[in-house]
């Protein structure tokens, strides 16, 4: 005997209730997951954070943490001497342009891998010229 009606209504209605239970199960398994939960515990760290960082460099600035101000005041400047940056995170810049450090060697380092990287490419141009010339790559 053929499907009848009733029991295409009963498999809808199994298919559906299992559908839901698959949708509980992952629902429980998003709220109970630790990859989730530390996640969301390193972003509310990461917001600590800087939230403690901004109120040092406000204490720092001599001012007192719940005053918001962009500019920085200073309680008593340096005479010859330039106003420190002070970053987000709370390290102070002394002077706003900061030598980089360059190793002794890096400019003929530099230039030996740039004369490499130039003797590869001419070897393999002239190894691609060999196989258009006898024929074993036709382009």
């Amino acid at each position: 005997m053929g499907l009848t009606q009733l029991d295409i209504i009963r498999k809808q209605i199994e298919s559906a209730a299992k559908n839901r239970a698959a949708g509980e199960a992952a629902k429980l398994r998003r709220k109970t997951s630790l990859i989730g939960e530390i996640s969301r515990l390193t972003g509310k760290a990461n917001r600590t954070i800087d939230q403690a960082g901004r109120e040092a460099v406000r204490w720092r600035a001599g001012r007192r943490p719940d005053v918001l101000e962009d500019e920085t005041e200073w309680d008593e400047p340096d005479e010859g001497a330039e106003a420190p940056h002070i970053c987000a995170d709370g390290y102070v810049r002394r002077s706003p342009e900061q030598p980089l450090y360059t190793p002794p060697d890096y400019r003929r380092r530099l230039l030996r891998r740039a004369a490499g990287i130039a003797v590869a490419v001419l070897l393999a141009l002239a190894v691609l010229w060999l196989l258009v010339h006898y024929s074993v790559l036709s382009i």
